[in-house]
């Protein structure tokens, strides 16, 4: 794996590209704690509503069966602000929790390639319960990517960037 390094650009931000490990890797366990901590200033940490209050972070699930991932993800997502994230290594674990009222996201990182139900019929099943989750496919299985958007899911090919990341948690 390639150390992670930040890119300087013409305006004040950083911007860097992170490959996130396969699962014969070791998990990089300083990677993301020391990125997270030189790179994001506040305001990728929390936005303020009008009266100068920060907004609220959303709930996010995260539903992937490597467990490297699960855990850059997480790191990521906490190292960003969120505190309430949601992981699970299947679809049927994510839809029994959300049925049983036990994980209520307001997005959803789920990706394709799950151990028995995929990814994209695990979405379907998740939103049928709760339509107005979010949900945002990450795959590296490009084939998915029509009928994710035709579903009106997002959609995020791995491996992605902090940068396509951001984005789609913005627009999500």
């Amino acid at each position: 794996m390639t150390p992670i390094r930040p890119r300087p650009t013409r305006t004040r931000e950083a911007s860097c590209s992170l490959l996130l490990p396969d699962s014969r890797d070791p998990v990089p366990r300083l990677a993301a704690p020391f990125l997270l901590a030189g790179i994001f200033d506040s305001e990728h940490r929390g936005r303020e509503n009008a009266s100068g209050q920060a907004k609220e972070k959303k709930k996010i699930a995260i539903v992937e069966d490597e467990p490297q991932l699960l855990s850059t993800y997480s790191t990521l997502l906490k190292g960003l602000g969120y505190h309430s994230i949601y992981v699970f290594t299947s679809g049927e674990a994510f839809i029994l929790a959300v049925s049983a009222g036990s994980a209520s996201p307001d997005l959803v990182i789920m990706d394709y390639r799950l151990p028995g139900m995929d990814g994209i019929e695990a979405a379907k099943r998740v939103a049928a319960l709760r339509p107005e989750v979010k949900i945002v496919i990450a795959t590296a299985d490009d084939s998915v990517r029509r009928q994710s958007r035709v579903l009106g899911y997002s959609f995020l090919q791995k491996p992605f960037s902090l940068k396509q990341l951001l984005r789609i948690l913005a627009i999500a």
